[in-house]
């Protein structure tokens, strides 16, 4: 077995994972491994993770590749201590090119942990704290269900396994939201670092005389975004440019506005040691989603000179665009199906009761008339 094997499995059981991912990185390991025991093997992929499997396989894997206690006490890696286990520090430079080189698109639960420990410094990563003490017997059972309800994670359990688990997934829930909300401020940091690459390029170039960039300097930072964006899509400036696109570039503003102002609400809320993210984060995601699928359009356009389509502004024109490209037979068939399918659907709505349900059926029916009523025009014009 090689050295850099048994190192990275060292780092594996050092770093800082949610329970399950290290339980599924591990039985790979475990599996890899040409001595492995096939029978126990087959438990772990039946049984899949639970806190006692984890502990089977960690002292498996340990056993197998020959690991003990103080191999993981004596590493090398640089253990950084967070005041929720440990976490892996990976002796490289964690600057400016680390955060530039940044694989966003990764799905690599391991790549991004590691990623939001080492680049610090950008995610601003903080690790929730552990679950408290409770004591035993009935006195802990009833500590458990008020420690759950005040984290509104109780669901009725009424036995102390089933509350000990409920606490420790909420704990894993806090664990991966800390881990992703970290992710997603690299990301952020990443797009900023290139806005700025592109505007140091263009001073080094020396396309902004000295009145210009004073103008900059002294500029508003939205109007500061304004420029970097024009220098990067030229084409917002064009007569011929969509106005759809000139829409989407202040809507990516406001979008980068509430990212920022989550982001902001998050640190509060860690200063102040709440640690319940869930719900902020998940607007600080939608809002920096939005910006994203926005850039993409942005960027598509430049590239192509024609619209990519998948910001829900442009469904129309996309729909319009498939509908051109029809053949008259293929034109006809559908306009038949598009009418067969309004008027099944139109009879099934009325009966519908969930109001949700009720609003995305009639959202399909008048996704199909739009296309229908496209479908008319065309053929008129034939």
């Amino acid at each position: 077995m090689s050295s850099s094997v048994r190192s990275q499995i060292i780092a594996l059981l050092l770093a800082v994972l949610s329970p399950k991912v290290r339980f599924n990185e591990l039985l790979s390991v475990f599996m890899k491994h040409k001595e492995h025991n096939p029978s126990q093997a087959a438990y772990f992929n039946r049984s899949l993770y639970s806190t006692e499997n984890l502990k089977l396989l960690i002292y498996d894997v340990k056993k197998l590749y020959d690991i003990k206690d103080i191999d993981l006490k004596t590493s090398k890696t640089n253990v950084i201590d967070f005041g929720f286990g440990k976490v892996i520090a990976k002796e490289i430079n964690t600057g400016r090119e680390r955060l530039l080189a940044l694989n966003v698109d990764s799905l690599d639960a391991i790549y991004k942990n590691q990623q939001s420990i080492d680049l610090v410094e950008y995610s601003g990563l903080v690790l929730p704290g552990e679950a408290p003490a409770f004591s035993a017997g009935v006195k802990g059972l009833g500590e458990m269900k008020l420690y759950l309800k005040e984290k509104n994670a109780y669901n009725g359990e009424s036995k102390m396994v089933a509350c000990k688990a409920a606490i420790e997934a909420y704990h894993i829930e806090l664990l991966e939201n800390a881990f992703s909300v970290a992710w997603l401020f690299l990301v952020g940091a990443q797009q900023t670092e290139k806005e700025l690459v592109i505007q140091e390029k263009q001073d080094a170039s020396q396309k902004l005389n000295a009145g210009v960039f004073q103008a900059y300097s002294e500029a508003e930072p939205a109007v500061k975004d304004g420029l970097k964006l024009r220098v990067e899509f030229p084409f917002l400036s064009d007569k011929d440019c969509p106005d759809k696109l000139k829409v989407l570039v202040a809507d990516k503003f406001t979008a980068l506005e509430n990212y920022e102002a989550s982001r902001q609400e998050i640190k509060a809320k860690v200063a102040a040691g709440d640690t319940d993210l869930y719900a902020i984060a998940s607007q600080a995601v939608e809002n920096w989603e939005l910006n994203q699928l926005i850039y993409d359009e942005l960027t598509y356009y430049a590239e192509n000179g024609e619209i990519l389509g998948n910001h829900p502004i442009f469904e129309k024109d996309v729909l319009q665009r498939n509908v051109d490209g029809y053949k008259t037979s293929e034109l006809t068939k559908r306009r038949g199906n598009l009418r067969s399918y309004i008027s099944r659907d139109t009879k099934k709505v009325k009966s519908i009761k969930d109001a949700a349900a009720r609003q995305n059926a009639e959202k399909k029916i008048s996704a199909w008339q739009i296309e229908l009523d496209m479908i008319d025009n065309r053929l008129e014009d034939e």
